[in-house]
């Protein structure tokens, strides 16, 4: 009875400890209401398929939705819109979506606010109307009749008959010549659209816009034409205040009596005119007198021709003064250009030659001469007015010496120099030249045996000189120097030159290019 007992006892503890785990086990598992979410719904991306309609269409408004519940459910969606309200209802799975749409037209034109769930949008409603349409008429000419190279206007009116804005190409048939033009119109607006016409032939032209006709002639009038020739400058080269002629012949060519006016132009100036009357088919010859007082080029033109010529100083005179011991000498002029001075000087003191102007008392500051003993020699003066240079005017020479004594003042006016290569030698001071130098650069070659200065200078047949020498040298030298010859600032200019030589020695000097 004992083992019964216990085995009894025994199966009675696990039948208690299985309905034990049964009862822990219902207690924690999930009931099916926790296990599973409501149905939920997101309303989202309002759409309409047109934010303009017309009268009698019709706009398509949209919304996406999604059931982001756990359960299947349906959901009912409101669209609101001029007062009034449609209802759509969806069925959805869980996590299905879809696209709830709704078709909707208004009578009567205006703007009107759409809102789904929070979102809202709006469209417009617009009267039909008709597309632009244009009317063209009224073609005019602003003249029936007009000359080779005239200008004629020809012009429409244009009007838009329609409801809408638009654009009108306007075809303009001239002959076999076509021209367009665009007219941009709103509804019920007009406007002339008008083109310009040039013929240089005669003749008659038709004109046609859009079925609209008219027609227009072109005729040569009978007029004077002139022609002016064979332009004559006699003589091309003269002194100041010398008369020039300037001679040309003029025909009419036309077919009708007629009158010309020649002008006549000095550097671009008009400074004489002439007035002709001529014939069909005759001509003439006219004359101009000029004169100018400026050493200079001057271009000519008379109606389509052209010349020059040209004004020049006439060679000065030399000018030769003698005398001993202290002299102010006499006056003597210098004109714009180049000057040689000759000296001769037979005394054993100083021999100095300062050079003045007799107006202004002004010299230069440097002597023209400034040495002991006997002296016989050259030297250059420009007379340009520029920096280190004397101005053209009356003049006389200070001379300081203590035996005879004799200068020579030479303006030379070359027209023309032999080319390099020169070779020039000779002792003491000296001027050689001319020569001529092109543009490029040219090579001086230079010797000296003296025991003082030894300058060498470049002037142009003008006086113009560089600012610095060619050589400044101190005693005894032998060397080379090459410049530019290029016109430019500081720089030596192509054309005709001289050299101006200080020295005590003798010297050689050749010229290359």
């Amino acid at each position: 009875m004992f083992e019964d007992w216990s085995t009894k006892k025994k199966i009675g503890f696990g039948v208690l400890v299985f309905f034990v785990i049964i009862l822990i086990a219902a207690a924690l598992a999930p009931s099916e209401e926790e296990e599973t979410k409501p149905a939920k719904f997101e309303v989202s991306n309002l759409s309409m398929s047109s934010s303009e309609i017309k009268l009698g269409g019709s706009v398509n408004v949209s919304v996406n939705v999604k059931n982001t519940g756990g359960k299947e459910g349906s959901k009912e969606v409101k669209l609101t819109f001029d007062g009034t309200t449609k209802t759509e209802s969806v069925t959805l799975a869980s996590g299905e979506e879809t696209t709830v749409s709704f078709e909707i037209s208004r009578e009567e034109t205006g703007t009107y606010d759409v809102s789904i769930s929070g979102m809202s949008d709006s469209f417009k409603v617009i009267e039909e109307t008709e597309p632009a349409e244009f009317q063209i008429s009224n073609l005019s000419l602003s003249s029936s009749e007009v000359e080779p190279g005239q200008t004629l206007t020809v012009s429409v009116d244009v009007k838009n008959t329609g409801g809408k804005s638009g654009t009108k190409t306007v075809k303009f048939n001239i002959g076999e010549e076509t021209k367009t033009r665009d007219v941009t119109l709103g509804a019920g607006e007009s406007d002339e659209v008008s083109i310009s016409v040039t013929k240089q032939e005669e003749g008659t032209f038709d004109v046609n816009v859009s079925g609209l006709s008219e027609s227009f002639s072109v005729k040569a009038p009978a007029k004077a034409e002139f022609e002016v020739t064979n332009l004559q400058i006699n003589p091309s080269e003269v002194e100041p205040e010398q008369t020039v002629a300037i001679s040309a012949d003029v025909k009419n060519t036309g077919n009708a009596t007629g009158s010309y006016e020649l002008k006549l132009k000095i550097d671009g100036t008009t400074e004489r005119t002439k007035k002709v009357e001529l014939g069909a088919k005759k001509s003439t010859s006219i004359t101009f007198e000029v004169s100018e007082n400026i050493e200079d080029s001057y271009s000519v033109s008379l109606e389509g021709l052209s010349g020059s010529f040209k004004v020049i100083q006439p060679v000065p005179e030399p000018v030769n003064i003698q005398g001993r011991g202290d002299t102010s000498t006499e006056t003597f002029k210098l004109v714009e250009g180049l000057s040689i001075f000759h000296f001769k000087c037979e005394g054993n003191m100083n021999f100095i030659v300062e050079l003045m102007n007799a107006e202004t008392g002004e010299t230069p500051i440097m002597p023209l001469v400034n040495v002991i003993g006997s002296f016989e020699g050259s030297t250059i003066v420009g007379v340009t007015g520029k920096s280190m240079q004397v101005s053209p005017g009356e003049f006389l020479l200070n001379i300081q010496a203590d035996g005879n004594w004799e200068a020579t003042v030479e303006q030379p006016r070359p027209d023309s120099a032999p080319s390099t290569p020169q070779t020039f030698s000779g002792k003491g001071h000296s001027v050689v030249g001319p020569f001529e130098l092109e543009k490029g650069t040219a090579t001086f070659e230079m010797r000296h045996d003296g025991s003082q200065n030894f300058i060498v200078e470049l002037y142009d047949k003008d006086g113009n000189s560089p600012i610095m020498p060619i050589a400044n040298e101190l005693g005894s030298y032998e060397g080379s120097k090459t410049i530019g010859i290029t016109g430019e600032l500081m720089k030596a200019s192509p054309g005709i030159h001289y050299l101006d030589i200080t020295a005590d020695g003798n010297w050689e000097i050749k010229v290359t290019q």
